[in-house]
């Protein structure tokens, strides 16, 4: 038994007509799939043009029946929310303000910062709500435009001729 899409609505309509067009490519290809069933086309005829499994048509149109087109629009995929947004702009400060002093002087033995050894600071002082990896927090930063190479150049070493030293190229 063919499977078609309900009649369209008028304003269903023209805004299928309207996704047609979109920049969208999958709403675009979902109107693609309505306005073809409405001229008539079965799932199968749909598909074969389309490129797609019939199955995979056939959801669209029962889904479509079922639901409306709300139903077929993207969605923003799920992940988590960026760290941006649950970081409030005096952690961040917080944040940069570790970056610029040595781990050292926070009890650490590395005399660089690595990206978990300041996640797991940062949350461990209360910057960060919760745990997250290293990994993310220098991305988050890296978007806030700090690079971890400048976190390097911040940072004063407790050697009194560590200027010379890094001036001369000796270790």
């Amino acid at each position: 038994m063919a499977l078609f899409s309900r009649p369209l609505t008028e304003q269903e309509s023209s805004r299928v007509e309207h996704g047609l067009r979109s920049s969208d490519g999958v709403w675009a290809r979902h109107c693609q799939i309505l306005w073809a069933s409405s001229k008539g086309k079965t799932a199968q005829a749909i598909a074969e043009t389309l490129g797609w499994h019939t199955e995979s048509v056939r959801r669209i149109l029962r889904l479509f029946n079922r639901e409306g087109l709300e139903a077929l629009r993207s969605r923003k995929p799920p992940g988590p929310k960026g760290l941006e947004k649950k970081i409030s702009p005096d952690a961040l400060t917080g944040l940069l303000t570790l970056l610029r002093q040595s781990p050292q002087t926070h009890g650490l033995s590395e005399p660089i910062w690595t990206a978990s050894a300041l996640a797991t600071l940062a949350y461990q002082k209360g910057l960060l709500s919760e745990r997250v990896r290293g990994e993310r927090l220098r991305r988050m930063l890296a978007r806030q435009g700090i690079t971890w190479k400048q976190a390097k150049g911040w940072l004063k070493s407790p050697d009194a001729h560590y200027a010379k030293k890094k001036r001369d190229g000796m270790p």
